[in-house]
């Protein structure tokens, strides 16, 4: 029964957007069991889960991004350095790129555990941020900052295996475009709310006891809206050269065995092992995840540096950074929901994704040339302040639209590889960490041509794209 059950969903998938977990003879059952679940379940629950997994994920980002925008007071009140109030972020980012390998691990062997760790790492960095700050404790400020890192290691990879393995196909470039996009949220709300409510010692205290309450309401959301992808247990796929249906049955149903746990091990080696070989094997999934992590990494580093740079390149002040910032960052948000409620074609995904990273390109390089000529031409900037602004603000906005927006349907495009969607997602985030980190140095290094080297990058990710891209088609398997 079971295996007729196997053979009608893969039949039923389309061709071209079928994801596969465990290689060319492994099948995503997941996502075949949430290809034949009625529509009514996905209202009632599997749209709370998601949910639930939008409030952690901004939250996340919230915590990360919130003494960015407050860096003067912070070195104020905790009587430290800019260098030291850096690592506020640094250190994070540091936790964040030596935990992921951790954090897909535990997101691939029980996924209730992954997030359950990340909305306690919320709380606990919440609390203790507000310790710190009552207490004036610089390194106890430090130890909360580091915490959101934590949490980001199991958060980073799951949008795509919560979408795989609870929406059907035509849904999944959406959802996966709504858990990351909360993210991005988050990052928007801290540069939007913290500068307007955080103006002075007073309000950062109740600031902070207000958020770690938020962080106990996120808590609960977690504990009475998450359910399991399947029965007992979310799996990531099943290797069907397995004859025996009883071990297929119980590695279903998640019964409890010395055998079963022998056989889990054994399953998650094989994909880890077809993961690699996999990403070895096809040459465009290598350049697709490279162009998706660099623009990623510019959408990273755009919003990080915008402040430093404009302020000292084209003499900006800091309400308007902040407005440029949040212009970035809300159109991208817009646009990631936007594209990912409409494109639920692979059909259309090259196409989409090839135009969004042409734009992208244009408008950093516009933007790079812009800058380049008023620091060669300064009266410019001084006769026509307010349409160097405007225009500055037209070009961050469709760059944010792009570099952010292209990233569920990025994410959906390269799972159609036989990798499985939640290894991909964290092998693309982890480069898009990395090419941030890099990118994010910027400022510090080279002021002057800072918006230059930033268009570079997203000019090389243009042209990998269109290079590299592939749709991938999976085979038909035979199955008995």
């Amino acid at each position: 029964e079971f295996v007729d059950w196997v053979r009608w969903g893969d039949a039923m998938a389309p061709q071209g957007g079928q994801s596969m977990a465990s290689g060319t003879t492994s099948l995503d059952v997941g996502s075949i069991l949430a290809e034949a679940r009625p529509q009514e379940e996905f209202r009632r629950s599997e749209w709370l889960v998601l949910f639930a997994f939008g409030v952690c994920t901004g939250l996340n980002a919230f915590l990360f991004a919130e003494f960015a925008t407050v860096t003067d007071l912070v070195e104020k009140m905790f009587n430290v350095g800019a260098s030291d109030v850096a690592w506020l972020y640094s250190g994070a980012l540091l936790v964040v790129l030596l935990g992921m390998p951790v954090g897909v691990i535990m997101v691939v062997w029980w996924e209730a555990a992954a997030l359950l760790l990340a909305v306690l790492a919320n709380a606990a960095c919440s609390w203790i941020r507000w310790m710190a700050v009552n207490k004036r404790n610089f390194s106890l400020l430090l130890v909360s900052a580091c915490l959101p890192g934590v949490g980001a290691w199991t958060i980073l990879p799951l949008p795509a295996q919560l979408s795989q393995q609870r929406f059907p196909s035509r849904r999944r470039s959406f959802t996966t475009s709504f858990g990351i996009m909360a993210n991005y949220l988050g990052w928007f709300l801290a540069s939007a709310v913290t500068p307007r409510i955080v103006v002075d010692e007073s309000s950062m205290e109740n600031f902070v006891f207000f958020q770690g309450v938020f962080s106990l309401f996120a808590l609960a959301i977690f504990l009475v809206f998450y359910r399991p992808a399947m029965q007992h247990r979310a799996i990531q796929g099943l290797d069907t050269s397995v004859r025996d249906l009883g071990h297929a049955q119980e590695t279903l149903t998640g019964e409890v065995s010395g055998q079963n746990v022998v056989a889990r091990c054994r399953t998650k080696c094989h994909e880890y092992i077809n993961f690699l070989f996999v990403v070895g094997a096809h040459p465009s999934l290598c350049l697709q995840i490279l162009a998706y992590g660099v623009l990623g990494g510019v959408s990273f580093a755009l919003p990080g540096c915008n402040d430093i740079l404009l302020s000292s390149c084209v003499g900006l002040k800091t309400h308007a950074t902040s407005a440029v910032n949040m212009a970035f960052i809300g159109t991208g948000v817009v646009g990631g929901l936007v594209l990912g409620f409409t494109c639920h074609s692979p059909h259309h995904y090259g196409k989409i994704l090839k135009i969004l990273f042409m734009i992208c390109a244009f408008a950093t390089v516009l933007l790079a040339l812009l800058v380049e000529l008023v620091q060669s031409h300064a009266a410019i900037l001084h006769t026509h302040t307010q349409l160097m602004l405007s225009i500055i603000l037209l070009l961050e906005s469709v760059a944010g639209a792009t570099s952010l927006g292209f990233i569920g349907i990025g994410i959906e495009a390269a799972a159609l590889y036989p990798a499985g969607g939640t290894y991909v997602c964290f092998l693309i985030e982890a480069v898009i960490q990395l090419v941030g980190a890099i990118l994010t140095q910027v400022p510090s290094r080279e002021k002057r041509h800072g918006f230059s080297i930033i268009a570079a990058a997203a000019v090389a990710a243009g042209l990998l794209v269109l290079i590299g891209y592939r749709r991938y088609s999976p085979p038909t398997h035979a199955l008995g």
